[in-house]
Order: structure tokens, then C-alpha cells, then sequence
């Protein structure tokens, strides 16, 4: 662990549309809210139940980041997994993350699927079966684990994604839906969601520029 003091604070304007597209990325769950609370048994609930996983959440985060960097600092690899060398411990660790993704990934994968699935099973299928739901949910796991072994650069890929769509869900696209679904929004409110637009539009655009710049001098 580095003594905070003799770490650099901030690592430069350049680097800041890479960190956005990065931390963005966090709010790629964002698209599952609306689905979850349909499918809840009681979503009155579900306010106190996102407030309180979005700011553990938050604190793993923040957690992660600075433990993280206090380690590795500017060496850390795409994944933190790969920083943590051999032995029993790091095996521990992998094997719980491991499991973490197993036990999480139908859950990411729940929209995709309720929106791909019944087009896929009509038009390619010609019809809609159990067997027939459970090939088209098999060639989906193939597929995105297949993209996950072929992408060198982890990071960059990340803060790629993070820009170009998590930017549009988390920033642009929700504070538009709020003004545009009130029939009254004060001055105040409008001028607060068009800020919170256009600093996603100009960090989306940027962090994009940045990250295919990014992969394309270290590819």
C-alpha cells in the first residue's frame, strides 16, 4: 500500500473523458430499474430499496477505486483480478467474483432478453418453445463470452461502452423524460435537467473521442 502523499491527486484534464466514460459505466444497471419494479411483488417498496443499494453500492465504488489505486496506482490492469498475483487468496477472490457474475448475469441479461427473445423465436424459430427459449438463451451466454475473451483492452473498452450508452441512460435520456412528462416543471428544474443533459452529451462525445483514440494507439 502507497502513502496517498506521494501519489499524484488528479491525473491531468486528458485523462478526465476516459475516468467519465469509466465512472458512467457504473450506471449501466440503470436500465433495469423500471423492469425490476414491474416485476416486484410490492413496488411501493422499491424507492427505500434503491436508495439503500445506491449508496452501498456507492461506497463499494469509492472503496474499490481508492484501495485500488492506493495498490497499484497508475499499473492497474483492466481488471482488478489481474492485479492480484498468485497464490490462495487472489483464488479466493476469483472464485468469489466468479460466482458473483454466474449469480448476477441473469439479471443484466433480463432485458435484452425479454426484448430479442420473442422477435428471435418468430422469425428465425417459427415459433416459440421452452427448448426453443432455452437455445436462444444458450447462444446469447456463447456470444457475450465470447466477445469477453477477445477484447484486449479491458479499461478502454469499459470507459467506451460507459460513454457511448451509459452516458445516454444515466444522463441524457432521464432528465429529458422528466421534463417532457411533467406537464409543469418550474424554470428551475428545466434549466437543473438540461445542465445535467449537456454535461452527458459533451462527456459522452468526448469520452468516446478519447477511448477509441485510446485503444487505437495502444492496439
Amino acid at each position: 500500500m502507497h502513502n496517498p502523499s506521494s501519489l499524484p491527486s488528479f491525473a491531468g484534464i486528458k485523462k478526465f473523458p476516459l475516468f467519465f466514460g469509466v465512472a458512467v459505466y457504473a450506471y449501466e444497471g440503470i436500465g433495469l430499474i423500471l423492469p425490476l419494479e414491474n416485476e416486484m411483488k410490492k413496488p411501493s417498496d422499491f424507492p427505500w430499496i434503491v436508495n439503500i443499494s445506491m449508496a452501498f453500492v456507492t461506497f463499494l465504488y469509492v472503496s474499490m477505486g481508492l484501495f485500488g489505486y492506493l495498490m497499484c496506482t497508475g499499473d492497474c490492469e483492466g481488471s482488478i483480478t489481474l492485479n492480484l498475483g498468485a497464490g490462495v487468496f487472489p483464488t479466493i477472490i476469483k472464485c468469489i467474483v466468479t460466482i458473483a457474475i454466474f449469480l448476477s448475469y441473469f439479471i443484466q441479461v433480463y432485458v435484452p432478453l425479454d426484448i430479442l427473445e420473442p422477435w428471435f423465436l418468430k422469425r428465425v424459430f417459427k415459433g416459440e418453445t421452452l427448448l426453443k427459449s432455452f437455445v436462444f438463451r444458450v447462444l446469447v451466454v456463447i456470444f457475450t463470452a465470447f466477445l469477453a475473451s477477445i477484447i484486449p483492452q479491458l479499461d478502454n473498452f469499459i470507459s467506451l461502452v460507459g460513454a457511448m450508452s451509459s452516458s445516454a441512460l444515466a444522463l441524457i435520456f432521464p432528465p429529458i423524460f422528466h421534463s417532457l412528462s411533467l406537464p409543469r416543471v418550474s424554470r428551475l428544474v428545466h434549466i437543473k435537467n438540461v445542465a445535467i443533459a449537456v454535461f452527458g452529451i459533451v462527456g459522452g462525445i468526448f469520452g468516446t473521442v478519447m477511448s477509441i483514440e485510446s485503444i487505437v494507439s495502444n492496439y
